[in-house]
């Protein structure tokens, strides 16, 4: 009497190519898996189909463990759910008024920055990344910082921007001593 060895593989035919000879073989191990070797039992897999069959080491001591394959397709559906869920809350409308919006805060300096994405894993329209509150701001309430500098360090009144991030009063002309960085200086005979 002969035994069949389960873990035979199956034969090949003879004008049967082999591409679609792995792929017959890889279809009779995921419809009947082979039964486990000694000492090991097959770990229980419950998506329709089933997996690629696995196998654990038998110990009394622990619990038996679960499919991987299905834990893994359980945290992707799981994360696949969050996302659309995420970017359900996203609409394209609001977040046009919110780039606006935040361009205007950024423009008055309330945040340094912003980051938005289009498209992604979920095809999101417009998604908000991030508020930068802290950074540089070139502009605080409207006014950019060198004229709150001229205000609160240099204590004057802002005029014309010259020039390095400095106004006229704070860097006059050496010639003449006008304060418009855009006049035709006459020399130091109009200062005297």
């Amino acid at each position: 009497m002969t035994t069949i060895d389960p873990w035979a593989p199956p034969e090949q035919g003879e004008d049967e190519d082999y591409v679609d000879y792995l792929g017959r073989k890889a279809d009779l191990y995921y419809e009947s898996p082979p039964p486990a070797p000694p000492g090991f039992r097959l770990i229980e897999c419950t998506a329709e189909p089933r997996h690629w069959p696995r196998y654990e080491f038998i110990d009394h001591d622990f619990y038996g463990s679960s499919c991987p394959d299905c834990g893994a397709d359980l945290y992707h559906r799981e994360l696949r759910e969050l996302k659309r869920r995420y970017h359900r809350l996203q609409h394209p409308i609001r977040g046009r008024i919110a780039s606006r919006g935040l361009g205007y805060l950024q423009l008055l300096g309330v945040i340094a920055g912003y980051g938005s994405r289009w498209g992604g894993d979920a095809g999101c329209k417009w998604c908000l990344t991030g508020i930068r509150i802290r950074g540089k701001r070139s502009y605080i309430l409207g006014w950019p910082t060198w004229k709150w500098a001229c205000l609160f360090q240099r204590r004057h009144w802002p005029g014309e921007e010259a020039y390095f991030g400095l106004c006229g009063k704070c860097l006059p002309c050496p010639d003449c001593g006008t304060t418009k960085w855009d006049h035709e200086c006459t020399g130091t005979e109009a200062a005297a």
